[in-house]
């Protein structure tokens, strides 16, 4: 499969063929992800075209498997993202028992995009070994971007989530859930100075911050959960 059977539509990331910026956004949540990946088994839940899994790997894992529902997704994947512990499989984020279980399981931009996502967190938990870590990340959708003019809605998305429901959701099946925040859109005067200061220089902000730095003073666009402890706990094999 060729590049080009596989390209932007303003929703699946494509290395090379992505806007900058919306790449940044993307890279630095796998990034953050990564720092939890060296020596661990990880599973990329809805791995789209591959580029996060490899950045995994190359982040130490022990070993990577990138999953995704999408058949066109996971050719494009697998012709251009290798690795001797690496590979890819065409599967569905609400059926993960096939691959058994993992140290880290990582699902980026993926339970908006369908309609039962507390069955993808279900899930997540129950492929999850019990000292393992689950990081899954979602637009938040806050009435706040009605007022600066950003689209809340999105043709792609079967859900939505703010802060609150998307921890409400992942408290279902985990004991203990920490909630950041990404790429940061600033309710005061200075800030929003700052912030066409530096949207007009490309150099704004898209590195994962703790939610509580978000407050009063900026709302983030992107929701990332770190959750552990599943619950009820799986037995340590």
């Amino acid at each position: 499969m060729d590049s080009a059977s596989v390209v932007w539509t303003g929703e699946r990331v494509v290395e090379g063929g992505t806007p900058e910026a919306v790449w940044r956004e993307h890279v630095a949540r796998y990034r953050f992800a990564a720092r939890r990946a060296r020596d661990k088994e990880v599973l990329d839940v809805a791995c789209g075209t591959g580029y996060g899994s490899r950045i995994l790997l190359e982040a130490g894992a022990h070993s990577v498997l990138g999953v995704d529902i999408c058949p066109e997704a996971i050719a494009y994947a697998r012709e251009h993202y290798h690795g001797e512990s690496l590979r890819f499989e065409v599967g569905d984020a609400t059926n993960l028992s096939p691959y058994g279980q993992f140290d880290l399981i990582v699902s980026l931009e993926a339970i908006e995009h369908v309609e039962d996502g507390a069955a993808c967190v279900a899930e997540a938990a129950r492929a999850l070994r019990a000292d393992g870590e689950y990081l899954v990340s979602t637009p938040n959708d806050v009435p706040f971007f009605d007022q600066i003019g950003r689209p809340r809605c999105n043709p792609f998305h079967k859900a939505a989530y703010d802060a609150a429901s998307l921890r409400g959701l992942l408290q279902t099946c985990f004991q203990r859930v920490a909630v950041y925040g990404q790429m940061w859109y600033p309710c005061t005067r200075s800030g929003k100075v700052l912030w066409w200061f530096r949207r007009k220089t490309r150099r704004w902000p898209v590195n994962v911050r703790p939610l509580r730095e978000h407050d009063r003073r900026s709302v983030p666009g992107c929701l990332v959960a770190v959750c552990r402890e599943p619950s009820p706990p799986v037995p340590l094999r």
